[in-house]
């Protein structure tokens, strides 16, 4: 797991009901591909259809826990105690990434939406979220309750660009309004077309025909959905160049020619 210092946000519909809590991201391999291992832990399966069906818990682990404890401010200003409040998922046993806040003695009645008063890290292996203020443990409680109920979903969502990494969503099943629910089928029906429009290329099968070993991240050109780019990172990135590629620039690199490939 790795900390998160972007966006991390609680989640909000139109009415600005609480809805679940985004984790947000770091400019780290950990939040960048994918959370498989994370999904296969909470039962994520395609086999329930396409949008938030497909992102719904099934089954809560043995090692999810919530736990609310009391611990000394750090600040210079602060000799009270303060509660912190904290949802993990992991294998492993770690002490609890403490907000900000609490080094800094500035948990304030009423605020409850600074990053200040959060802290979160995850990866495929797992998450956890630590949480200041009456109000915010509320909350964080209502998730983790809501996920061993099978009434939650856990997702990735964000930008598309991988600099921008997508953030990991804990979310409220039941409170996420029909307009998200009309959104998420959508963009699940857009990345099916856009899977099957790469294994038509068959560009990953000559990039293996000619020993060329890298990670693709393919997207829509545009919303007409007719062109695709793909982020292109080479293994060997002392000879080629990463970047956001034509399929004609990736045929022209198994050739050793065009812009992936470095010149001398």
């Amino acid at each position: 797991m790795r900390e998160s210092f972007f966006e991390r946000s609680w989640i909000r519909n139109e009415d600005g009901s609480i809805a679940g809590f985004c984790l947000g991201y770091d400019h780290c391999a950990e939040h960048e591909w994918g959370i498989e291992p994370l999904k296969a832990v909470f039962g994520l399966t395609d086999a329930f259809g396409l949008g938030i069906e497909r992102s719904r818990v099934r089954k809560a682990p043995e090692h999810l826990k919530f736990q609310v404890a009391s611990f000394a401010g750090k600040g210079q200003r602060s000799r009270k105690r303060v509660k912190v409040a904290t949802l993990t998922y992991s294998d492993f046993d770690s002490a609890p990434l403490l907000p900000h806040a609490i080094y800094r003695a500035e948990e304030k009645d009423g605020d409850n939406e600074g990053q200040h008063l959060t802290s979160a890290q995850w990866g495929d292996d797992g998450f956890s979220v630590s949480v200041m203020g009456d109000e915010n443990i509320k909350r964080l409680r209502s998730i983790y309750d809501a996920i061993v109920a099978g009434d939650a979903c856990i997702a990735l969502a964000g930008h598309e660009n991988p600099f921008s990494r997508a953030g990991l969503c804990l979310v409220i099943a039941s409170r996420i309004s029909q307009s998200v629910v009309e959104m998420a089928l959508k963009a699940d029906e857009s990345q099916r077309r856009l899977q099957e429009a790469v294994r038509a290329t068959g560009i990953q099968e000559e990039l293996t025909a000619a020993n060329l070993k890298c990670n693709l991240m393919p997207r829509w050109a545009d919303e007409t959905e007719t062109s695709i780019n793909f982020w292109v990172d080479p293994h060997d990135q002392r000879n080629y160049s990463y970047g956001w590629h034509k399929l004609e620039d990736i045929r022209a690199w198994i050739r050793g020619e065009g812009p992936i490939v470095k010149r001398a």
